[in-house]
């Protein structure tokens, strides 16, 4: 029994250090493949990026609710039809509320505010075209409509996640994983419901990725094109006055053609925004449209003194590190968010605070301002999401809940896979400590000799 007992042990760890062997092969691969000099390459960050995306496009495909992930949101059903009603009505789908546009466009019926206009801007008619192009020909049913639309979304909000990779690669180390993370999960989980605020982000981040390697024009026509698809691109006005204000001294050549674009596409939001409110006037007293639309807290709410007190605090924080622009910033953010709050999808407005200290934080004292500006932001979302949950790790159980009941097959898979993938990545980051010691190097920290904290 006992000779057994031995030949089972030997056979055990002879496996194990088998696949410890085989660990470290892989992580020293994968190290290989995500560094070159120091730093994560850009077809690095891009691979990471088409691994996280792949699982999570997969779950569209399960849910009984037009694609998203729990609800009956039909926000992506919207901007399609939107989107083929401009080609049929013009300017007019500004003027007239949903129900009167009778473009004759598959389950037109189904989607709801059939008492309002549309209320985005051009851009997003465009984003939404090809789509909506497809989807009047196609004859798909309705969740699978809907699902191609989310998958759609969902590639966008992983095009948007890797310009976010870009901007953190150029920035000093410290806390740049978790701007990263928190980027990606909220980037996703909104995409996951249908919506396209994902693009702007990614927009965002290029710009800000311009004015931090010192190219002004370059920033404005990110700007231009950050506004062109959402409103919520007004938090980058303290950006682009800064860039506005490089480009008045430095004056470089053709200047007047980003200001001229810039200026066009203000003419342009703007007059959507005012024919917006235009027609919305009769409906802006009523209690739906006052719910949905404009959910504020009042001043005595605990929640507000509670995003009062974190916004105080962060701004302490980037004052005392000198990061004026992630003050601002703060600032800006808080109050678009007051003004527009209510679902978790428009808090998309926060992402430009961790952003900014990520891209303007230098220093020893960066990781704190990064690390702050990630958990004051979870803080403001869960206090300004009144109608749906702003707390991030919801995406946890909205993704559970999108598998078909009783799937253990499907769940194992998915599994299996992140613990594998979160493996490889930890050990890599090991190896990169113990082995390479890029001292200094601009890595993600996951992957860095130092945390910066």
């Amino acid at each position: 029994m006992s000779s057994v007992l031995n030949l089972i042990k030997i056979g055990a760890l002879r496996l194990w250090g088998n696949l410890q062997r085989s660990s470290d092969w892989l992580s020293r691969e994968l190290l290989r493949a995500l560094v070159s000099d120091g730093k994560m390459t850009v077809s690095a960050a891009a691979a990471l990026t088409f691994v996280l995306a792949i699982p999570v496009m997969l779950f569209p495909f399960y849910s009984p609710n037009g694609g998203v992930l729990r609800g009956d949101w039909t926000d992506h059903f919207h901007h399609n039809y939107a989107a083929w009603s401009f080609l049929r009505r013009g300017i007019a789908i500004y003027k007239l509320p949903l129900s009167a546009w009778k473009s004759h466009y598959p389950f037109e019926g189904k989607m709801h505010w059939q008492e309002h206009p549309f209320e985005y801007p051009p851009g997003c008619i465009l984003l939404f075209l090809p789509t909506a192009i497809a989807g009047r020909f196609a004859r798909l049913r309705y969740d699978m409509f809907g699902a191609g639309l989310v998958v759609y979304l969902l590639a966008i909000s992983q095009v948007a996640f890797f310009s976010v990779l870009m901007l953190l690669r150029e920035c000093q180390s410290g806390a740049r994983t978790m701007v990263a993370i928190y980027c990606w999960v909220l980037l996703t989980h909104i995409a996951l419901t249908g919506f396209y605020d994902a693009t702007w982000i990614g927009f965002a981040a290029m710009m800000l990725l311009r004015l931090k390697q010192g190219k002004p024009t370059s920033t404005v026509y990110w700007f231009a094109a950050a506004s062109f698809i959402s409103f919520r691109a007004a938090a980058l006005i303290p950006f682009l006055l800064l860039a506005l204000w490089q480009i008045y001294q430095e004056r470089p050549k053709k200047y007047w053609l980003p200001l001229g674009i810039l200026g066009t596409v203000g003419i342009v939001d703007i007059w959507a925004f005012y024919g917006i409110l235009k027609a919305t006037a009769p409906l802006r007293d009523t209690k739906d449209y006052l719910n949905i639309t404009f959910v504020q807290l009042a001043p005595d709410s605990p929640r507000f003194i509670l995003a009062m007190i974190a916004m105080s605090i962060g701004i302490v924080i980037a004052l005392v590190a000198r990061s004026w622009m992630t003050a601002v910033t703060l600032v800006l953010v808080t109050y678009l968010v007051h003004l527009n709050g209510g679902h978790f999808w428009r808090m998309s407005l926060l992402l430009a605070y961790p952003l900014s200290a990520a891209a303007f934080t230098k220093g020893p004292l960066s990781s704190v301002v990064r690390s702050s500006a990630v958990a004051i932001a979870v803080l403001l979302g869960a206090a300004f999401s009144m109608v749906s949950s702003g707390d991030v790790a919801t995406i946890v159980t909205d993704l559970q809940a999108s598998f078909p009941p009783g799937s253990v097959l499907c769940s194992l898979i998915f599994g299996t896979l992140c613990v594998t993938m979160g493996m490889l990545v930890l050990h890599a980051g090991k190896l990169a400590r113990a082995q390479v010691g890029f001292e200094g190097s601009a890595l993600p920290d996951s992957f860095s000799s130092e945390s910066g904290s």
